[in-house]
Formats: structure tokens, sequence, C-alpha cells
């Protein structure tokens, strides 16, 4: 494989007066002229006097004419297929030809080539990249990949650096060019991931012909605005070779991701338009967060070295930055997070084994044991209604009053004669939404309100039981306002299956912790805790918060107990309804619906407080 260790030598030496004089001579073709940006090749972009647009391409002198032939043919192919305007096509000399020879000063030929000039916007350049553009743009890629299936020439089996099957050899090669000891350590990071996920099982991959340079400088966006506007060309086939098919996606969304604050929420959208148009394969969707950091560190390890030959050259350094950036970003993510989340984009169940757990719970009931001394299934509990548009409750800012909070909770589990009070499984809330936990989507804050465990509210120093088997996994004090406070989860596999699972329980109080050990097997029916109290517990009413995660994330000693809406159904996959395990009677988790006259009568009630929230300070974006 010829790397880029001459590359600087194989660049063609021409002008732009030298342009203007090929494309007179060889073409006919009269006007102005200006350089574009490239890698190895020289590109001159062409306008006459009357407007009409080319572009004049004059190929590194290392470039084969057989490779030439075979862009070309891909070329007339996706126009073919698809139309005049998904990539440009190729316009005959004077004398007939389509690729045709000139010498520089030197001596040295090159290749040279005439294209129709497709005007429109590079994507880099158009806003917003919001969700539709992001969604149409996954369907232009799935439209490449579904063309190009079809599409054979005998050049096109060649090695090629770019190629993400060659990432080993390529990474190897220049990452030592990279100063930063902590950089180099990620680019590391990521070819670890790549020999350990992707390798193995690169022969059971799809092949195809693949355009191997959907940057976002290679794609154009035309009539940019509502989403049936949309429309794409692709540019510049110099990269393109015959390898892993899904390799098209993974490149694509490597750059469509760059300077996203959510990459991830970027990339599920791409991975719906394309999968929409050519469905993705489990083990492919399993493979694309690999692959992505794969290209990324490929991406930053040759522009270091790139850097050194032409520190000049600012197209070399147009996307490092934000590279770095997200590299950052990405490896602060979980790769299974990122594999439920393009599994949910492509319609399937996020986390795969939330079902079957589900109906393990169902099945074993016989070995699932309380969670108290009081029986839920059969004694009466208060509901609380803790919800959107909730009249439980006054004014939100009271609510984050600590002290309020508990006299309202304590208050009605004494009037209604009950033990415990329950707080519902998947309840969208305001009582989390003033936590400095914000999330920036497309310009847009969101902070976490989903619930993803139930409450039961208790008396403080209340005992709890191990409802399941298991083993302590970690334990955390986790400290703050809202926070889960002292927190204990335990590991537990499910009989006759290959599945492990994970309970928390959190809002314990400190003693909690010190009785227990890491590893520490546990039986049902075993104490394993006891409600805490504020502030110790997190800063919450006596409670305990108990959720179940079919994935822990690598975590320890905490887990995120509220998730975004917008990754609702996501984060209720990875953790399913706890009542499989509480088995508190549907009805008694439902709340009664109230009449007109009684909502109004509610409502009147609570005036001055549920109708004074406000807004504290402006949101800054």
């Amino acid at each position: 494989m010829k790397l880029l260790s001459a590359r600087d030598q194989y660049r063609p030496k021409f002008t732009d007066q030298d342009a203007l004089g090929i494309a007179e001579r060889l073409f006919g073709v009269v006007g102005s002229v200006k350089e574009l940006p490239s890698e190895r090749d020289r590109n001159f972009y062409l306008r006459t006097d009357s407007g009409d647009e080319f572009v004049l391409k004059i190929a590194a002198t290392s470039e084969k004419r057989e490779v030439l032939e075979f862009q070309n043919q891909a070329m007339d192919h996706l126009v073919k297929i698809s139309g005049k305007w998904i990539c440009p096509h190729v316009i005959e000399s004077l004398a007939g030809e389509r690729i045709s020879v000139i010498e520089d000063k030197e001596g040295a030929p090159s290749f040279v080539r005439l294209q129709n000039y497709i005007p429109g916007k590079v994507l880099a350049d158009v806003k917003p990249h919001n969700e539709d553009l992001l969604y149409s743009l996954g369907e232009f890629i799935g439209s490449l990949s579904h063309t190009l299936e079809s599409f054979s020439h005998p050049a096109t089996d060649r090695e090629l650096y770019w190629d993400l099957k060659n990432a080993i050899s390529t990474i190897n090669q220049y990452k030592d060019h990279i100063t930063t000891p902590e950089r180099i350590a990620i680019v590391e990071q990521c070819l670890e991931a790549f020999k350990k996920q992707v390798v193995p099982v690169l022969s059971q991959l799809r092949t195809s012909v693949v355009h191997n340079d959907g940057n976002d400088y290679n794609i154009l966006v035309r009539w940019p605005g509502p989403p049936e506007k949309h429309s794409f060309s692709i540019l510049d086939f110099g990269d393109m070779v015959f390898s892993h098919t899904v390799f098209e996606l993974a490149v694509a969304l490597t750059y469509a991701i760059l300077g996203k604050p959510d990459p991830i929420a970027a990339a599920a959208h791409i991975v719906r338009g394309y999968h929409s148009v050519f469905p993705l394969t489990e083990l492919e969707i399993e493979l694309l967060f690999p692959l992505i950091r794969t290209r990324l560190a490929m991406s930053v390890s040759i522009s270091a070295y790139q850097q050194k030959l032409e520190p000049d050259n600012e197209y070399l350094l147009i996307s490092e930055k934000d590279a770095w950036e997200t590299l950052y970003r990405l490896r602060a993510v979980h790769p299974r997070f990122v594999t439920y989340a393009f599994r949910q984009a492509c319609n399937l169940p996020p986390c795969p084994q939330s079902e079957t757990l589900t109906k393990w719970l169902s099945k074993n009931q016989k070995q699932i044991g309380p969670l108290i001394k009081t029986d839920l299934r059969t004694e009466s509990v208060v509901v609380f209604d803790l919800s959107v548009g909730s009249l439980e409750f006054g004014n939100l800012n009271d609510i984050q009053d600590t002290t309020f909070f508990t006299k309202i909770v304590t208050d009605r589990i004494t009037e209604a004669g009950v033990r415990a009070g329950i707080g519902r499984y998947n309840e969208p809330r305001l009582v989390n939404s003033m936590k400095e936990k914000k999330h920036i989507q497309y310009g847009l804050a969101e902070t976490p309100t989903i619930h993803l465990g139930m409450e039961l509210f208790l008396e403080p120093g209340e005992v709890i039981l191990a409802p399941l088997d298991g083993v302590v996994h970690s334990l955390g004090n986790n400290q703050g306002y809202r926070e889960n406070g002292p927190t204990l989860i335990l590991e537990h596999k499910a009989s006759e299956t290959n599945l492990t699972f994970y309970t928390m329980y959190s809002h314990l109080n400190e003693d909690s912790l010190a009785e227990l050990a890491l590893g520490k097997a546990v039986k049902k029916g075993d104490q394993i805790g006891r409600v805490g109290a504020p502030p110790v517990n997190g800063d919450w009413p006596p409670s305990l918060h108990f959720q179940v995660m079919c994935d822990i994330f690598d975590m320890h000693g905490d887990f995120p107990s509220y998730a975004l809406p917008s990754q609702r159904e996501l984060w209720l996959s990875i953790c399913p309804d706890p009542n499989t395990i509480l088995r508190i009677p549907v009805d008694h988790l439902s709340k009664k619906s109230l009449s007109v006259d009684e909502i109004l009568v509610k409502r009147n009630s609570l005036i001055g407080k549920s109708l004074s929230i406000s807004y504290q300070t402006p949101l800054k974006i």
C-alpha cells in the first residue's frame, strides 16, 4: 500500500494561468479561473463569459489511468440510475477523449479531465444541521450505497491509506507525528477498539464499491430549506475503493457530527435516514461507533503528518480542531449506549436484552421476594403525582424546598392511614427540572426529567430487603442536592440464560454502606440497607429509589435516575419497569381522574402557587 511518505512530490505543479491554457487548448473553454482546495490533485473552477461552469481536474503524477476510468464509470453509473445532479459527469475533450495527458514545465505527465460544475453550498456551510437535514443526508448516503452496490470495475480493488480496512497501517504510520501524549493515547484507544471489535468480523460484512469520502466539503446541498426541498450531490471520487459497504455510512457520520454538541443524537438521525433506504444489519449497527472513532483517529494522524509537509495549507487543517473536540466528546460516551441509540434509530429494540429480562422476571416470580416488610401487593398505598401538570403540589419552587416537600408527602401518607407512598416509573417530572444538568441539542436546552425508577416514600430507617439473589456490584455516597445519596447496586444473574442485570437502591442512610462490601453475596430476603433522611440521602423526602438496569455501562456506585425527554424510549429500554419486581397492582398505581369541577376546585386552592411558576433566569444557549 502506497502511503503518504512522498505525497508532496506527486502533486502536480500548475498555476491558474496554466489551467486556463489547458482548458482552452483541450476543451475550447475560455473564461476566468480559481483554484479549489484539494489534497492530492489540482482542481480549478472555470467560468465562461456566457456563465457556463466547469471543474478542471489535474491528477497527481502517481495516478493510474485505470483508476480514473474507474471513477469516470462510477459517476456515469450514478448519473444514469440516480439522475444528473447526484454527482458531476465527465465532458469529452475536443479530441473526443474523457482522459487527456498533459505535461508540466519539467516534463512530468499528468492526466486531466473536465467535469461540469454543480452549484450549491457545501454541507459545512449550511446552517443549521437540523433533524430534517440530517435525516435527508442519511437517505442520500443510503441511496449512494444502494446504487453503488450494483457497480463493479476491474480497478476497484486497490490499496488506499484512507480505506478503513487499512486503519491499522495508516494510524501506526502517522500517529507518532501527533505531539501530545494524551492525544496519542486517545488515538491508540480508538485503534485498539478497532482491532478488538471490527477486525475479527470484517469477513462477515457486506462489500461493494464505496465513495469513501462523504465529508462535509464533498457533499453539496442545493435549495436548503424544508425537507422536501433538500437535494444533495457528492463530489471528489478520488478515494473510491472496493471495501466494506458500512464504511460509506461510517465516513459520512464521522464528518457530519464534527462540531455538534450532541454528536450521537446527530448521528442517529443520519443512521435513521440511511436505514430507511439501505437497511443495516445488526452487526453493522454495532460497528458504527468504533468505525467513526477509527476514522477520526486516521484523520488526526494523517493531518499531523501533513502539517509538517505543508504547514501553510489551510485545507489540511480545516477539520482537525473539530476532529479532536469530537474525539474528546466521544471518549465520554459508552460504546453500548451508542449502539442502543443507533438500534433505536433503525426501529429495533434499543437494548435487546430488555425484553428477555422482562419475560424472565414474569416467568420467575417465585424467585422474587419483597423489597420491604410491608406487602405492597395487597396493602393500600398513596400514589403521588409528580408529573408535569400535577395538581397535587403548589409552586414548583416550594417542591424544591425539601422540608416543604417532605411535609406534603408525610401528611398525605398519614391522612391515608397507609405505610408507603409511591413515586411512579416513566413519569415526566418538573421536580427535577431545576437541576443544572441541561443538555443542548439543535440550540435547545433539555433537562433530564423522565423518571427511570420507582420511589417508595417510607419512614426513615425502614429496612430494605434484597428481592433477588445477587452480589454487591458497587457502593457510592452521591452527596449533593437532589443526587442519589448513599446508593447500593446489586448484580444478578437470570438463571438458564446468559443475562446479567442490576438493581439500584438509592437515598439510603450512610450506615447501609458501612454494612456492605464489594462482591458480598446476598440472598433473597437479606437486609441490604435502611431508608435515609435528608439531607444525607441526596436531599429528598425519606424514600427509597428503586431501579432496574439491563446495562450499567461500567459505572460504579451510581447511575442516572432520570432521562432526557428526547431519549425517553432509549432509556426505558435500558431501565425496564421495576414493577416487574415490586408487583404492585396496576390499579394501585393509577391516579383517579378528576372531573372538570374537581380540577377547578383544586386549581383555585392553588392560586398563587401553581400559577406563580416563572422563569428564574434567562436560559443561555
